[in-house]
C-alpha cells in the first residue's frame, strides 16, 4: 500500500494506461485525441474505480466484518472502541467509534486510523452494523468516488 505521493501517482499512471488500453478493446476506439475522455470517464467506462476508492473500500469492509464478527483479529477488534454517549451530554456529531488521537502523523495517518474515520462518515449515511454487504459497498463507493469525505 503505497503512502508517498510519488508511488501513488506511479500506479494511477499505470492504471490509466491499462484502462485506456481496456476501452480501446472494449469499444475500438482509443480514448485520446481527437476525443480526449477524462481519466474518470475511461474508469468508469471499464468498471474501475479510483486507486484510493479502491484502498479505502478494502479498508471499510474489512474493518466491518471485524465488527461484525465476520472476520476474526482480536488485535483489531481490541482498537475499535464504540463511543457510548452520556445522558447528560449533548453532541453536535455522533461518531459511532473513537477515533485514536496522536502526536504523530503516522498514527493519525496509520491505516486504522483511516479507516476508523471512514466507517465514522459511513454511520451517518447507512447502517454498518445491519446493512448487506453489498449495500455498503455501494455506499463507500458513492461516498469516497462522489461525495466529501474530508
Amino acid at each position: 500500500m503505497p503512502g508517498q505521493d510519488k508511488y501513488i501517482t506511479m500506479l494511477e499512471r499505470m492504471q490509466n494506461k491499462f484502462t485506456r488500453f481496456l476501452y480501446l478493446k472494449m469499444y475500438g476506439v482509443y480514448p485520446f485525441y481527437p476525443l480526449m475522455y477524462p481519466t474518470l470517464f475511461v474508469l468508469g467506462m471499464v468498471g474501475y474505480n479510483k486507486l484510493e476508492v479502491r484502498r479505502n473500500l478494502a479498508l471499510v469492509m474489512f474493518l466491518t466484518k471485524v465488527v461484525r464478527g465476520l472476520e476474526c483479529n482480536p488485535n483489531v477488534l481490541k482498537l475499535l472502541k464504540f463511543v457510548v454517549p452520556s445522558s447528560s451530554l449533548r453532541r453536535r456529531k455522533n461518531r459511532m467509534f473513537e477515533v485514536p488521537l496522536g502526536k504523530t502523523a503516522l498514527v493519525n495517518e496509520a491505516p486504522l486510523t483511516r479507516g476508523i474515520r471512514l466507517l465514522n462518515i459511513l454511520a451517518d449515511e447507512i447502517d454498518i452494523l445491519v446493512c448487506k454487504m453489498s449495500e455498503l459497498e455501494k455506499a463507500v463507493i458513492y461516498l469516497m468516488g462522489y461525495g466529501n469525505t474530508k
